[in-house]
């Protein structure tokens, strides 16, 4: 099944799934823009679960995907409106737009609902280009850290795959903290992640 119809059967990801969501995705876009990729269009239809338990995921679709030799540049906006980045809206891209989408879905496993649902396409685009973006109640501090990072309207200032390994270092050191505080293929084909963590699919 794609991630997608995973959450929709499971609602809301535990702490190990969630936990392999983040490390699994970030390291499959880290080794694509080790690679001079950006593939644009990551959301939860693109990725599919290959195994449950322990989550296993495989990133897929790279039809929107381009080869690129610079750290950003300038393009027309594509992708899904709900999980693309500001920047990318307005034509800018950048290797942060993709981290950005991850913590749109990140968000969308942790609370079970996607960010702008119910919300029509005008208000979307205006949500994401101004940064309106809110973090549900009841997500735990830690948690919200990574959000937060994941989800800085600067692109420049948004984490990446370098603080995401620091924050996964320090969620282990400190036996990680529950997920709510108060409530329950690239252009050129790419080796699958034995070296990316999540498996790619051309």
């Amino acid at each position: 099944p794609t991630l997608a119809q995973f959450l929709l059967k499971k609602q809301i990801l535990s702490e190990p799934e969630a936990n392999a969501l983040v490390r699994q995705l970030a390291q499959a876009i880290h080794y694509l823009h080790a690679e001079h990729v950006l593939h644009r269009d990551i959301k939860p239809s693109n990725v599919f679960v290959t195994k449950s338990d322990p989550l296993e995921l495989m990133l897929a679709d790279f039809g929107t995907a381009r080869l690129t030799a610079q750290q950003t540049m300038l393009t027309s906006s594509c992708g899904t409106v709900a999980y693309s980045s500001p920047e990318a809206l307005t034509g800018l891209q950048s290797e942060a737009s993709d981290y950005w989408s991850l913590g749109i879905i990140l968000m969308e496993a942790l609370t079970g609902r996607q960010p702008f649902a119910g919300i029509d396409l005008k208000q979307q685009l205006y949500r994401v280009v101004s940064g309106q973006i809110e973090i549900p109640e009841g997500v735990s501090p830690r948690w919200e850290e990574l959000l937060r990072g994941l989800l800085r309207t600067d692109y420049t200032q948004r984490w990446r795959k370098k603080e995401i390994d620091a924050w996964l270092r320090a969620d282990v050191l400190t036996n990680a903290t529950p997920v709510f505080a108060t409530r329950s293929a690239p252009p050129k084909s790419a080796p699958p992640a034995a070296r990316s963590g999540a498996w790619l699919i051309p």
